[in-house]
């Protein structure tokens, strides 16, 4: 779980750029459409707002959801961008 709660940890303090923009590269990787992305990603206070409400058990979903392969990239990603600030 350490992982999941670094990944919340640099999302809720990335700048609007930062994250929309790692979140737009991830969704494009996993094969969203760039304008559907544009659309999920437009109230990034919410998607902060609801990564500090998941539960440990939320986050267990989504790494079983994800597996250790998907997890571990998605980690890569918003690190990656968190380190572009």
């Amino acid at each position: 779980m350490e992982l999941e709660q670094e990944l919340l940890r640099q999302i809720t303090s990335m700048d609007d750029d930062a994250l929309r923009k790692s979140l737009t590269s991830i969704a494009q990787k996993m094969g969203v459409n760039p304008s559907l992305a544009a659309l999920y990603f437009s109230d990034l206070d919410k998607i902060r707002k609801a990564a500090v409400n998941l539960s440990e058990k939320d986050l267990q979903k989504v790494r079983e959801s994800l597996g250790d392969e998907k997890m571990n990239a998605l980690a890569q990603e918003i690190r990656r961008e968190a380190g572009n600030k």
